[in-house]
């Protein structure tokens, strides 16, 4: 191995040993090293040394704190599609609160046979008969008329009871 920057003279023959002193101090000569340094990705690189032999020394850089949001939400009707805010990086967890009482399916159906004031608001359809009203029953069945939402019930109902007045 050479391990100075010298002149040798003479003749080489191949696979000859060569041998000899000289007076002057040798200098280690190693190879030009790079340095390099790394900013991490989502996808794989490869790097390689373009001028030199290698890399002396190799960086590797942080990977910066993810900033995670908490969110809650509240169902809806609506299909709801959950995200984070622009400042943050990703959702850390997301709350689904109960499904609210204005949320109701209504469902069944009631059968109403005196005046008053009654909750219609879990029933799909209710039935108005009031005894001593036969006409007012007899109105609403002979439009065969069913009444399928709260508002729709109690309108019915005022405006009969009203037109009967």
């Amino acid at each position: 191995m050479i391990e100075s920057k010298e002149t040798l003279t003479g003749n080489i023959i191949s696979k000859q040993t060569i041998s000899g002193n000289t007076n002057t101090t040798t200098e280690k000569v190693l190879p030009e090293l790079e340095d390099l340094t790394i900013i991490p990705t989502t996808e794989q690189k490869v790097y390689t040394h373009e001028n030199s032999y290698g890399y002396d020394k190799v960086t590797v850089e942080a990977v910066p704190e993810t900033k995670l949001q908490d969110k809650e939400v509240t169902p809806t009707k609506e299909l709801q599609n959950i995200t984070s805010d622009e400042s943050y990086d990703g959702l850390n967890q997301v709350t689904v609160n109960a499904i609210p009482d204005e949320y109701i399916v209504p469902s069944g159906s009631l059968d109403i046979t005196e005046n008053g004031v009654t909750d219609v608001t879990n029933y799909a359809e209710v039935n108005v008969n009031i005894e001593g009203k036969e006409d007012l029953t007899e109105e609403l069945t002979t439009q065969d008329t069913k009444l399928t939402t709260q508002e729709t019930i109690i309108n019915s109902i005022i405006e009969a009871l009203k037109s009967k007045q």
